[in-house]
């Protein structure tokens, strides 16, 4: 894959094309998180199907209770894969709300499990798993060999009662075969250079995943109500790191309480992306000094994942910047915040797994149809990607969704130019999860 930096000229075709797509302006609206609906059980014995792709379904709570867990089963496809699952939720009500995950093979052993809890209203937190071989070379353990997967959703120690929309993403990455000397070593202490601004180009971001603007390295302009969060999305290869850095100016004219700008990174499967930086700053307050936000991503690498970090895997990142919402008692109008997002696409393209030429299904049965050296990633059902980009969903899958292609890019600007001015509540002030690694048996 070849890295992409958006250039001046693209910039401004893409805000023409904004411009074109209407300015009516919808009701305000959280974040939309995307997916074709599907339902899961409470039964243990009977979970509901789910092949790679985007779905989306509805958690209630109290959780950690069995009748409001969702059950869902996944099929592998290619002997020794991996499965990505993560699952992204916009919560109405912030504090003491949770979302956890936890995915076990046929005997019971738990694979993997993630939990989080305290988001604010209206952004997007989640929670994500990563089930494959214990190394590069395994090809022994349970969860590496289990031809099913079984997955389970809940309101993680919550004790709230209301529904929490949710959607979960499940991506198949084919069994790697290359040796441990041709991979890039996980870095220790992580580092990316704080970004330095250029001349910004005006460019709203939107409160979709799906729709999310595509950026590269530069400088773009956004003005954000207070509880609204924008999101722009970055494509990453093997080998590169993404650095965001967010500046908000000092101003004197607010009465009371300042508003809150938080700057957020998401990986593939949209989860929140653990720091990487040393001294990473990932909110601030629009007040008389300003402020100056700063977050970065690991370089992306197969062996990060055995490493004790979070797996990393090509594809579309997302940058969030959030605002507080208003105080529902002030007297004060709600404002919008000026902000200048950078950020810049670090490293070069290297250190890309090889994947077998061949490949079986579980237990030595018939490979999936579809899959090619040059696309390893089942995104969604039948269709394989180059990357983890796309959101194809069941059925509605398409060879379109899974290239990345620039046609599919460009429609997406446009289309994203239709909800520029939809408003999106809250900001992301996520409290990091508590992970449980995997505990697969050889």
């Amino acid at each position: 894959m070849t890295a992409r930096v958006v250039a001046a000229t693209t910039a401004s075709a893409a805000v023409l094309a904004l411009l074109l797509a209407g300015t009516s302006a919808p009701a305000a609206a959280d974040v939309d998180l995307g997916g074709s609906p599907v339902e899961g059980t409470a039964n243990p014995a009977a979970p509901t199907p789910l092949t790679a792709g985007l779905w989306s379904d509805t958690v209630t709570g109290p959780g950690e209770s069995p009748a409001n867990t969702l059950r869902f089963s996944y099929q592998r496809t290619m002997e020794y894969s991996t499965v990505l699952i993560g699952v992204t939720g916009v919560s109405a009500e912030g504090a003491g709300d949770g979302l956890g995950v936890a995915v076990t093979a046929p005997d019971g052993t738990v694979c993997d499990s993630d939990e989080t809890s305290y988001p604010t209203p209206g952004t997007a937190f989640g929670v994500s798993v990563t089930v494959g071989p214990d190394d590069v070379d395994d090809r022994d353990s349970v969860c590496g060999r289990a031809a099913t997967l079984d997955i389970a959703v809940d309101r993680a120690s919550s004790d709230l009662t209301s529904d929490l929309p949710v959607a979960i993403r499940v991506v198949e990455e084919a069994p790697s075969v290359s040796a441990v000397a041709d991979l890039l070593e996980p870095a220790d202490a992580p580092r990316v250079a704080l970004p330095t601004p250029g001349p910004p180009t005006t460019l709203p971001g939107v409160p979709s995943f799906d729709e999310a603007p595509e950026i590269g390295n530069g400088t773009y302009a956004d003005e954000v109500p207070q509880g609204e969060q924008r999101l722009y999305r970055v494509r990453l290869g093997w080998g590169q790191a993404l650095a965001a850095r967010v500046d908000v100016p000092g101003q004197t004219s607010i009465e009371g309480s300042y508003p809150t700008v938080d700057l957020t990174l998401y990986d593939p499967v949209r989860d929140p992306v653990e720091a990487a930086v040393e001294e990473s700053l990932s909110d601030g307050t629009y007040d008389e000094d300003g402020g100056r936000l700063f977050e970065g991503t690991p370089r992306v690498g197969l062996l990060n994942r055995f490493a004790g970090q979070a797996a990393t895997v090509p594809g579309d990142y997302w940058v969030a910047v959030s605002v507080s919402p208003a105080d529902p008692d002030s007297e004060e109008p709600a404002v919008d915040v000026p902000v200048e997002l950078s950020v810049e696409v670090t490293g070069e393209e290297d250190g890309a797994p090889q994947f077998p030429e061949f490949l079986a299904g579980p237990g030595g049965s018939a490979a999936p149809d579809g899959y090619s050296l040059a696309t390893p990633y089942l995104v969604g059902a039948g269709v394989f990607s180059a990357d983890v980009s796309g959101t194809p969903s069941g059925a509605d899958a398409t060879d379109e969704a899974a290239s990345g292609d620039d046609a599919r890019r460009t429609a997406g600007l446009a289309v994203g130019g239709a909800s520029l001015l939809c408003c999106a509540a809250g900001v992301v002030l996520l409290t990091r999860r508590r992970r449980v690694s995997r505990a697969a048996a050889r």
